[in-house]
């Protein structure tokens, strides 16, 4: 993600009110997806999204409950 993307994405977050730890958990959150995919975040489709919930949920091990709080595309 672009500095400008990310700034945008904190400000947004810090204008709803998100705590910073919240946000930095976010802000970690994306960075790990667009690791995951290899590729801009503007290039990322549903199916990418898909694909990275299913290995985090599979291969990570991450809970139901987390997956529930992220954003995105439900199978």
């Amino acid at each position: 993600m672009s500095t400008k993307l990310y700034d945008k994405f904190i400000s947004q977050l810090e204008l709803k009110g998100y705590a910073k730890r919240s946000i930095d958990s976010y802000v970690k959150s994306v960075r790990q997806l667009q690791r995951f995919c290899n590729k801009p975040l503007t290039r990322i489709t549903a199916a990418d999204l898909r694909e990275y919930w299913l290995a985090c949920k599979r291969q990570y091990g991450w809970s139901d409950a987390t997956l529930r709080i992220l954003p995105g595309p439900r199978a």
